[in-house]
């Protein structure tokens, strides 16, 4: 899967789990539905959507930005520009 490819696939999760249309460039700060359960929701919709598991020392991390979560799933599973 492509970079580009998880890029899309991260939109339309974030689009239904965050009920909002995200840019690459926002942060959890900015969106006020991502909240910590909110959070756990969406990754647990992400291990079910790309077929992984995310270390719970992981989960913490990922609480940041569109692009952060994009990075992680790209070197997770191995995305190619």
């Amino acid at each position: 899967m492509s970079s580009s490819e998880i890029e899309e696939k991260l939109q339309e999760i974030f689009r239904n789990v965050l009920r909002e249309d995200v840019q690459k460039e926002i942060s959890a700060d900015e969106i006020s539905s991502w909240d910590s359960l909110t959070h756990i929701k969406l990754i647990m919709t992400l291990e079910k959507a790309f077929g992984i598991r995310i270390p719970m020392d992981d989960v913490a991390a990922l609480y940041s930005s569109f692009t952060q979560v994009a990075d992680y799933l790209a070197k997770r599973i191995g995305g190619k520009k």
